[in-house]
């Protein structure tokens, strides 16, 4: 009897412990699972994506971001875009600092040589007095047959002395005076007043701009010219036809001091279809002049 007491109450017992384990076990389950709630919580929050969107906002910056444009002689740079703080002068601005640049005033004088390359005989030799962008006279001294050839021009139109003749006939700015070289690219100087410009390009170091004819019978009906900012040089120009055709090429070289500034004293011209065909316009001297306006009368073409 007293051994089946004895079992009784080890069964007992055993049941009571086995009971206890579980009820640990869950209650400890229960405390765990609340952590691991939290943490997929915080792996669903949108903190990450918002430092990801500022990210990809920074690493767009125009300032680092580079542009390939078209440098002076054809060759290609890279550059920087220039900050949206520096204010540029405007286009008609541009050419009439590039104009300043090419004509020391609204009065004076050039001795001017133009030599055609590959082309035999001796170079032309002119001498041209302008006043203003509307009056210009040249005296034609060289060579010895064209010696008196002597052309006006006023406003646009233009007259050119035939010594057999004895006569002036009209002729245009555009026509050709020797090789590649036009009258017009001696005797009218000034693009402002003439073209209406329009800024296409800006780099750190040049500006290109497009100039439009505003009136007929000008050299040219349109142009391509690039300006140095570096005190606003002419580099090159493309002279173009109304419909847009490239005809020639000009470079503005050999800047030295003239009438008290430095200027380009050579004008390279080039054939667009045939680069063997050049003309090279030389300014051999430059002076401010005060001319009266009688001087530019078609009487005065014979002398």
């Amino acid at each position: 009897m007293m051994i089946k007491l004895i079992r009784i109450f080890f069964v007992l017992a055993s049941l009571l412990l086995f009971s206890g384990s579980l009820f640990s076990e869950e209650e400890g389950s229960a405390e765990t699972s609340i952590p691991v709630k939290e943490e997929v919580v915080s792996e669903a929050e949108p903190a990450p994506a918002e430092e990801t969107d500022v990210a990809e906002d920074s690493s767009e910056t125009p300032v680092e971001e580079s542009s390939t444009v078209v440098a002076e002689e054809g060759a290609e740079e890279t550059v920087g875009r220039m900050p949206a703080s520096v204010e540029e002068p405007s286009a008609d601005d541009i050419l009439k600092r590039a104009d300043e640049v090419r004509n020391p005033s609204e009065s004076f004088f050039m001795k001017v040589k133009v030599t055609n390359i590959g082309e035999e005989g001796k170079p032309s030799m002119f001498d041209v007095s302008i006043k203003g962008n509307n009056r210009t006279l040249i005296k034609t001294l060289l060579p010895k047959r064209d010696k008196g050839r002597n052309l006006l021009m006023l406003d646009e139109n233009m007259w050119v002395y035939i010594p057999n003749l004895k006569r002036s006939v009209r002729v245009g700015l555009s026509q050709k005076l020797t090789g590649q070289a036009a009258n017009g690219d001696i005797s009218r100087m000034r693009w402002s007043g003439d073209y209406t410009p329009k800024l296409l390009k800006a780099t750190k170091k040049s500006w290109l701009l497009h100039l439009q004819a505003k009136k007929k019978g000008l050299t040219y009906e349109q142009l391509k010219v690039l300006v140095s900012k570096k005190g606003f040089k002419p580099r090159q120009a493309h002279l173009m036809s109304v419909s847009g055709k490239l005809l020639k090429k000009i470079y503005y070289q050999g800047y030295k001091k003239l009438a008290g500034r430095l200027r380009p004293s050579q004008m390279n011209i080039i054939d667009a279809i045939n680069d063997n065909k050049k003309s090279l316009i030389e300014i051999e001297a430059m002076e401010e002049r005060d001319f009266q306006t009688a001087l530019f009368n078609k009487r005065n073409l014979a002398e």
